[in-house]
């Protein structure tokens, strides 16, 4: 279980020996997945995208940047998060038909450690009189 303090370790803790398993989902070309691989060696990041021209670009900036991201190409339709996994889900704007969101989203809260968290990043029901931009559901 992380605490609020090993959830905040920066480079100067490398030596700690801590572990933070982190899942991406719909991490597309790497940029969230390439920083939290960079906060520390102990920052295990796996990125989940449909595209595999665009996880091919995240290991290619994975690999610029120095750092190791794996990436699964599949369809979170599909994708079985786990349980009990991950100290960290990140899900920033990962858009999703209403369904497949629902579902995603209860697994989440399976695949989590205890203690873990989901940092969840997407459009309010505002956004959409605003036309620029964000699913329609």
């Amino acid at each position: 279980r992380l605490s609020q303090d090993q959830c905040a370790l920066s480079h100067e803790d490398e030596g700690a020996g801590y572990e933070v398993r982190v899942l991406s989902l719909g991490e597309g070309e790497g940029r969230n997945a390439v920083y939290l691989a960079s906060k520390g060696p102990g920052w295990l990041v796996t990125g989940v995208d449909a595209s595999r021209a665009g996880l091919a670009k995240a290991r290619a900036f994975a690999a610029e940047r120095g750092v190791r991201v794996k990436t699964v190409a599949a369809d979170l339709a599909e994708f079985d998060l786990g349980e009990g996994c991950w100290d960290l889900i990140v899900s920033i704007f990962c858009h999703l038909p209403m369904a497949v969101r629902s579902r995603v989203h209860a697994a989440c809260e399976r695949a989590l450690r205890p203690g873990g968290v989901v940092l969840l990043e997407a459009f309010a029901p505002g956004q959409l009189s605003c036309r620029s931009g964000g699913p329609p559901d």
